[in-house]
């Protein structure tokens, strides 16, 4: 049943004008949206691209960790490569990284969980923007990239006259 929206008497489905005030009728199939209406669905759909990019953040977050928070406390496999004289140059150690932040080299994976039990060494690491430095050996690694599980760096001395140069790559794998 339809109805005037001028004078609300009772109308006919098939008049196009109002017989008591002569009003043009609107046909009911258009469908008009309230305002009520459409500030539900803009709420709706702004709830929806909050909860999507909440998501995408979280899964960022959990793809590309900080450093800060997945380093400390953890035992890396690390394996620098160097050029030199034009010949490639591979040494394998251990790095613990204490959670004060301290950290210790090791030869082996058993020292460094024996290093990791016994906190004494007294070398420092910090982080800034890209990288961390290690104080004791005035390392500074750059992170190129890092996940969960990896950190790959490239070596800067602090010290000018240290041996390491920009060509000296670290990889660093987690193991515990």
């Amino acid at each position: 049943m339809q109805y005037c929206k001028n004078c609300k008497s009772q109308l006919d489905q098939e008049c196009k004008f109002c017989p008591n005030c002569g009003q043009k009728v609107e046909k009911l199939n258009k469908k008009r949206l309230t305002k009520r209406v459409i500030a539900i669905r803009a709420l709706m759909i702004s709830v929806v691209i909050f909860l999507i990019a909440a998501i995408c953040a979280l899964l960022w977050n959990y793809q590309h960790p900080s450093l800060q928070n997945s380093v400390p406390g953890s035992i890396y496999k690390m394996v620098i490569t160097a050029d030199v004289d034009g010949s490639k140059q591979s040494e394998t150690a251990y790095i613990v990284f204490h959670n004060k932040p301290t950290y210790q080299l090791a030869d082996s994976k058993e020292q460094a969980e024996e290093f990791r039990k016994n906190d004494s060494n007294n070398a420092t690491y910090s982080f800034v923007k890209n990288g961390i430095y290690l104080y004791t050996d005035d390392i500074k690694l750059v992170v190129v990239n890092h996940d969960r599980r990896n950190i790959n760096a490239k070596v800067e001395s602090i010290d000018q006259d240290n041996s390491m140069n920009e060509n000296t790559h670290v990889n660093m794998t987690k193991i515990e």
